[in-house]
């Protein structure tokens, strides 16, 4: 068998897992990655003690095998060694098995950091010269915390295993097999988020051959830079060009970097969005399906993640342009029979077994709630309900997770295209649901070759007041948020220097600091803005603030009474946090400085191990355990300002604000109103010409279609090096660097 990344590969390939019972979850998760490739079969040992462990299930499963993955830790079980044991053999010598059993392969994936290899047999010799396949940080503190709020040392935690690890181990294989080129990540989505910037995908992509590396596609990248799905569209568009506008070619593309020019970097210029506009032909609704009985073209509607200014614009432009296409002519009788549904929970409800569609869903088409949808365009809020589901995405449980989706592929049978109002999760979720229906389908086929499959078009729309959803110029509802926001921050600077305090204010931010950099520079008002993409210790901001106060005291000529305004993300984490935990449960329960409660700890340590980033939901706990941090540390710090009994610093305040749901509440700006209409407008236009599964989005200039596939690749972040950073700097005039020498952190 090729060794080779791009060797050919049989149809199936079956390996045999050898391990011991401590490591089954590590185990168990290679596999459900593994048997994602069409060609993997994989044979388990048995988790029963066998009396003798030779049963016909394990010779049969070691004779069968073409590959032995000894899966090697701090332990090995009898059975595990007799089973290594046995391929060292037959790998060596034959054991007189037939002759293609010989060439099985042996690997060796590493499970922990030290591996105890047993003292005696001569399969261990063989084993160790192998090139192990390193599953590192498989284990993971399960943070737990015990009666007096101590967190548990990491030896005595429960085992975690990292999904982007059993990912990437699950891929090393696949690639010493010689299926390397054919990785297929997880229904097509990262564990984790490969990039921060779209400059960042366009540079890898215009490298020479135009592919990502091997690296990126263990990561779940695609390897080739994706195009949207384009279905055939024969059907003439009756619209009329001045109800709907000119219509695009269906090959009219947008480049996506507009400092390209096509003769200098042809590699470069192919990567392209295909135009978002009207189209002169449709794919939908197809005439063969509108011939049953009782049939009708069945829209869905959901929204997903937090609310935002404009949401119910967008839901507006989706049902006025669907009414617009099914009365192409004026207001007479419809061309078919048309069902809009709007999901009352957002992917709750979709997820929930055997629900009929109108237990979870309300007719959009109908009146009262036809007047309502327009009556509410330029309201804010959402006129659907809107929920998350983390278990779409989560890193826990992927056998939940693909469960998950079987039940709303089953859900969403009857529905023809489905438009997903939502964050960058909500993006990835549409795609990879896009990716479980087409999966199902071609499933279905196999059993009934002659079966109509449905048909499912999914449609994303971004949504986020983060604006941190990549291939997105700027959200709709972003800088409603930010205005609102330096009012709010203006308000409170008035409140902390008329009664003078030093005032912490937390605005959004799950994953990276857009509302806090922009609102800090609009408002000119702020004394430190702390963001999740850039490290800050609490020795340094206390040295920082502490400083800034007592000038302020010491200068005669300053008007004001020491006063000011930090302003932090959602997940602005100090780096020394486990330091102040570590000092805080030293203490006394009276003298205790955080205070933080059991939950908050734990959500704390969760975000540290998962590399300090937030997959969907800020957890509310991480949220308040991050305030309290920053404005407790800060209380304590300023008040060993005093040198005296009673002096000044003593009763010195520092308050905290949240104003995070008044900005999500906020009525949109005719700017939203606007750009939201067009987005659910576009969305239908291209929907019904045949694309599926994109995202429509102003990119620069231009509304374009962007592949959900390349959406899900990343999110969007503040670079810490940039342009902009720089100007958030010197509005506030904090120190660029806020750590200090020793401390360790990724860039």
């Amino acid at each position: 068998m090729s060794n080779a990344a791009d060797g050919p590969a049989k149809a199936t390939l079956k390996l045999f897992f050898s391990f011991c019972l401590p490591d089954a979850d590590v185990v168990d998760r290679v596999r459900y990655y593994l048997e994602k490739q069409s060609p993997l079969k994989v044979s388990l040992t048995s988790l029963s003690s066998h009396v003798n462990p030779w049963t016909d299930q394990v010779t049969d499963g070691l004779i069968d095998s073409e590959a032995f993955v000894l899966f090697a830790g701090c332990k090995f079980g009898r059975n595990q060694q007799d089973e290594a044991n046995w391929a060292y053999r037959q790998y060596t010598k034959g054991d007189a098995l037939p002759a293609d059993a010989r060439k099985m392969r042996l690997m060796v994936v590493q499970v922990e950091d030290h591996i105890e290899w047993p003292d005696d047999g001569e399969w261990v010799r063989v084993f160790q010269q192998i090139l192990p396949i390193k599953f590192l940080s498989a284990r993971l503190s399960a943070t737990t915390v015990d009666e007096e709020q101590r967190p548990v040392q990491e030896g005595n935690a429960q085992t975690r295993v990292h999904e982007g690890h059993a990912q990437r181990a699950a891929h090393a294989i696949c690639k010493a097999l010689g299926w390397g080129v054919h990785w297929r990540p997880d229904f097509e989505i990262p564990s984790g988020y490969p990039f921060s910037h779209e400059k960042e995908i366009i540079r890898e992509f215009s490298q020479p051959g135009g592919e990502l590396s091997d690296n990126r596609v263990s990561e779940g990248c695609p390897r080739s830079w994706p195009k949207v799905v384009k279905r055939e569209a024969a059907r003439p568009n009756k619209v009329p060009k001045d109800f709907i506008g000119e219509f695009s070619d269906p090959e009219d593309c947008v480049v996506v970097d507009v400092r390209t020019e096509r003769d200098e970097l042809p590699s470069v210029a192919d990567l392209t969005f295909y135009e978002a506009r009207p189209r002169a032909f449709l794919r939908l609704p197809k005439p063969k399906r509108l011939k049953l009985p009782g049939a009708s073209f069945n829209i869905g509607i959901l929204v997903s993640g937090g609310i935002a200014p404009g949401i119910n614009a967008v839901i507006a432009g989706i049902v006025d342009r669907h009414n617009l296409y099914a009365h192409p002519t004026g207001p007479a009788e419809p061309a078919y029979p048309l069902k809009i549904y709007g999901y009352l929970n957002g992917f709750r409800s979709l997820a929930q077994e055997g629900a009929p569609q109108e237990n979870i869903s309300m007719r959009l088409d109908k009146e009262p709630l036809k007047s309502k949808v327009k009556e509410d365009a330029n309201r804010g809020g959402s006129l659907l309900g809107t929920s998350r589901l983390d278990a779409l995405l989560g890193a826990d449980d992927p056998v939940a997770r693909k469960e998950t989706f079987e039940t709303m592929v089953e859900n969403l049978r009857g529905i023809d295209v489905l438009y997903v109002i939502g964050g960058d999760g909500s993006m990835r979720a549409a795609h990879a649901l896009q990716v479980a229906h087409d999966l199902q389908v071609a499933h279905d086929l196999q059993d009934k070759p002659h079966a109509n499959g449905n048909e499912l078009t999914v449609v994303g729309i971004p949504k986020t007041m983060d604006n941190d959803i990549l291939w997105v110029w700027q959200s709709f509802g972003f800088l409603s948020a930010v205005e609102k926001a330096k009012e709010f921050i203006t308000q409170l600077r008035t409140e902390a220097e008329s009664n003078p305090r030093l005032c912490v204010m937390q605005l959004f931010g799950s994953d990276s600091g857009f509302v806090v950099s922009h609102a800090a520079v609009a408002s000119g008002a702020v004394d430190l803005a702390l963001i999740p993409e850039v490290p800050f210790s609490m020795a340094k901001v206390s040295e920082y603030i502490t400083d800034k106060l007592r000038a302020m005291k010491a200068n005669p000529n300053h008007r004001r009474s020491p006063h000011g305004l930090v302003l932090m993300a959602e997940t602005a984490i100090p780096t020394d946090v486990l330091k102040y935990l570590d000092e805080d449960d030293k203490l006394p329960n009276d003298e205790k400085i955080l205070r933080l409660e059991r939950e908050e700890r734990e959500e704390i340590a969760r975000y540290l191990a998962n590399d300090r980033r937030v997959r969907g939901q800020t957890p509310d706990a991480l949220r308040t355990g991050g305030l309290k941090i920053v404005s407790r540390v800060l209380q304590n710090e300023i008040k060993k300002l005093q040198e005296f009994p009673g002096d000044y610093w003593s009763d010195f305040r520092v308050f905290t604000n949240e104003p995070r749901h008044l900005l999500r509440s906020l009525e949109p700006s005719s700017s939203d109103i606007i750009f939201g209409h067009r987005l659910g407008c576009l969305a239908v236009d291209n929907a019904m010409a045949g694309f599926t599964d994109f995202m429509v989005s102003q990119w620069l200039t231009e509304f374009v279609l962007v592949p959900l596939r390349l959406v899900a690749l990343g999110r969007k972040r503040v670079p810490r090096d940039g342009i902009f950073w720089r100007s958030v700097l010197d509005s506030t005039g904090q120190p660029a660097k806020l750590t200090d020498d020793s401390e360790q952190h990724d860039d």
